[in-house]
């Protein structure tokens, strides 16, 4: 699949939802496309309550991402009176540096390769195994885009 931007991309407010509403599963790739768009993005995630704990791995990588407990970009959702910190506000465009970060799940590992990719220098990834379990055969496949990728034992 490939798309273009002539103009840049363009700042948006997304909430997530069960079927057909926007799947949780994309909004971790969506978070790192949210930092290279121009102006302040909404993420408001409201199926799974700790969702967003990959949110520190890409602020070690220089995306600005603020998390809330408030329900933004959408109406109230199942988490509106809890503590649970389930909305982001993220603002582009970000410039990205590689860093040495731990992948808490396979979600998590996905939007950090992603971001390692538009990041300038290297990136450590700890946790891949996230990956290797949920994807097939994925630093093939991430060479074969054009990442640059040393596995270390």
């Amino acid at each position: 699949m490939r798309h273009r931007a002539p103009e840049g991309l363009r700042a948006a407010a997304v909430q997530t939802d069960t079927h057909p509403g926007f799947m949780t599963d994309w909004q971790t790739p969506l978070m790192v496309l949210f930092t290279q768009s121009q102006g302040m993005s909404v993420l408001h995630e409201t199926v799974f309550e700790n969702r967003l704990v990959y949110v520190p791995a890409l602020q070690k990588m220089g995306c600005e991402i603020e998390v809330f407990d408030q329900c933004l970009g959408g109406p109230a959702c199942r988490y509106h009176d809890t503590n649970a910190r389930h909305s982001a506000v993220v603002r582009g465009v970000s410039r990205l540096k590689g860093a040495d970060v731990t992948l808490p799940d396979i979600r998590a590992g996905f939007s950090a390769v992603l971001a390692a990719a538009v990041a300038d220098g290297p990136s450590t990834l700890r946790g891949v195994h996230h990956i290797e379990r949920g994807y097939h055969r994925p630093f093939e496949q991430f060479v074969s885009l054009g990442l640059n990728i040393t596995r270390q034992r």
